[in-house]
């Protein structure tokens, strides 16, 4: 069973019709932090102790640092970097109840510093930073953490980015294909 999170109600509705099985979905926008703790119980109520963890919520702004808007920067480390910590802090007891497993999706950009993608990378390089510490205090409770780093995907991330310039945001897109 899943638990599927998204604050798309429409393109949550669309990927569980092409998934088998009943799941639970919440419709929620993991950016509003003090709503986690009711999520991690939720699911545990409706479905069990969480067993896999997949931290995969993410999104960006392009851009020159300077021109964005202090809301802007925020909602990013909110997505990338707070929700992911805070989720599963949240879920930790039901992680070592199981001996799950925590997966964290980063991204290239935690790993070489993006230009005109300084919020995304700071996220990114954090959410790495946080992997590699919880590595190592969860072990000792059988749970697993695995941080994934992948160039970019053929999702619409790119194209749904908040931004400065389009224009420039059309260069960057470009060029992150090509890694």
């Amino acid at each position: 069973s899943l638990a599927l999170v998204d604050r798309d109600e429409d393109g949550l509705a669309a990927l569980v019709s092409r998934l088998p099985g009943p799941h639970l979905t919440v419709v929620q926008d993991l950016a509003v932090v003090d709503a986690i703790p009711a999520l991690a119980e939720r699911v545990e109520r409706d479905l069990g102790p969480v067993a896999l963890l997949i931290n995969n919520a993410g999104l960006t702004v392009h851009g020159p640092f300077t021109e964005h808007s202090r809301e802007a920067l925020d909602r990013v480390l909110d997505v990338d970097l707070r929700a992911p910590i805070h989720l599963t802090h949240a879920c930790a007891p039901q992680l070592r109840q199981t001996r799950g497993h925590v997966v964290l999706i980063s991204s290239l950009a935690g790993l070489f510093g993006f230009p005109l993608q300084s919020t995304y990378s700071a996220s990114k390089f954090g959410l790495r930073g946080f992997g590699q510490a919880i590595r190592a205090e969860l072990a000792a409770h059988g749970v697993g953490v695995t941080t994934v780093m992948p160039g970019t995907v053929g999702t619409r991330f790119l194209t749904r980015a908040a931004t400065v310039d389009p224009e420039t945001s059309s260069v960057l897109g470009d060029l992150m294909k090509r890694y």
